[in-house]
């Protein structure tokens, strides 16, 4: 085997937990993740569970629906920062719904979730989907 051909090592798949209680999003947000390799740590719909994933899973990052079921996400994103695991607020209320509680949130360490989702899905564009590696086509 001549040395360009070395087999790729396999990159390790990030765990992402994915809060969100309406079902077709969770299923497409679900997809949308498979498909850039990651992997999907639920989804969850119940405040509950999604703390007690928070704060016993190992995670790298997590997608979180403001209103779960008319409950907000907050405990869950405390849980989270706790560990120093960064996420993102999902939500279509736009910011005046959280405004206030994330302007008074701490960073989660040096980590980011947007570096972090968006250094994974270039190495992963590069290795599968050469078509999407170029970030200027968007």
């Amino acid at each position: 085997m001549a040395a360009s051909e070395q087999p790729r090592l396999p990159t390790p798949q990030l765990r992402v937990l994915l809060v969100e209680d309406e079902i077709m999003i969770a299923l497409l947000l679900e997809e949308m993740l498979a498909e850039l390799d990651f992997e999907v740590v639920g989804p969850v719909a119940r405040l509950d569970r999604a703390v007690e994933m928070a704060q016993r899973q190992a995670l790298d990052v997590a997608l979180l629906d403001v209103n779960l079921n008319g409950k907000e996400i907050y405990p869950v994103a405390e849980a989270l920062a706790a560990r120093e695991v960064p996420f993102v607020f999902v939500t279509g209320y736009g910011r005046g719904l959280c405004a206030r509680r994330i302007a008074t949130a701490q960073p989660c360490g040096s980590r980011s979730a947007g570096t972090t989702c968006a250094s994974y899905s270039q190495r992963f564009a590069a290795r599968n989907r050469p078509d999407l590696a170029n970030p200027d086509r968007f």
